[in-house]
């Protein structure tokens, strides 16, 4: 049901439906259903996030929706590999994406304070906007990340970085390497220095 008003082509319908899956997102299953798929949701919430009706209002409705479907998905999978790999890059390469996407884009970057990491700890996240809903969203991706899904996780990171520009002006990326550099496990933190440093190796070549 939720799956098929997700595929009308009215807003209110599409909200209804990640609302719908919020709640099932938070039921605890004894038995997990491991034949269950949710690759559908993953490109659905993800194409909502970009959202770009001439509503603003609707648009913005619609982007957070779409972030609280990912959100939905991430604390259904995240915790248990064996029911869907949400770190293959068919999954994390959308899922990464949309969350950059609406925290760059909702948010003032102007004068922004990137002077330390420990400013991240104080925030208090809006999560009523798209770009404090995203934010929470990453650093909960990344608290879940072990060894092997580091990699997967900065790869699309790095990748949104490049296509869209950036890395200059600088504010916005130290932003988000900040976040990441906090949330994730802290053994795990020079995997992610580890990969910038390749990254300015290949741009000095």
């Amino acid at each position: 049901i939720v799956q098929h008003l997700s595929e009308t082509t009215l807003p209110d319908l599409h909200m209804q439906a990640v609302k719908s899956f919020v709640q099932f997102s938070k039921i605890e299953e004894v038995t997990p259903s491991y034949h269950r798929r949710y690759d559908f949701f993953v490109s659905k919430f993800s194409s909502m996030c970009f959202d770009s009706s001439e509503n603003i209002e609707v648009q913005k409705r619609m982007r957070l929706s779409g972030l609280q479907g990912l959100q939905g998905v991430i604390r259904k999978t995240v915790g248990d590999d064996l029911l869907v790999n949400i770190w293959e890059p068919a999954h994390i390469g959308k899922i990464c994406p949309s969350l950059i996407f609406n925290m760059h884009e909702d948010a003032d970057w102007t004068d922004r304070d990137t002077s330390s990491v420990e400013r991240i700890q104080a925030t208090v996240l809006d999560e009523s906007t798209p770009s404090g809903l995203a934010e929470t969203c990453l650093q909960n991706l990344l608290a879940k990340a072990s060894f092997g899904h580091i990699k997967s996780v900065l790869d699309p990171i790095l990748k949104h970085l490049d296509n869209n520009s950036l890395w200059v002006p600088n504010a916005f990326a130290i932003h988000l390497f900040q976040i990441v550099m906090f949330s994730i496990q802290g053994q795990y933190c020079y995997l992610v220095v580890q990969a910038l440093i390749e990254k300015l190796n290949v741009q000095d070549e």
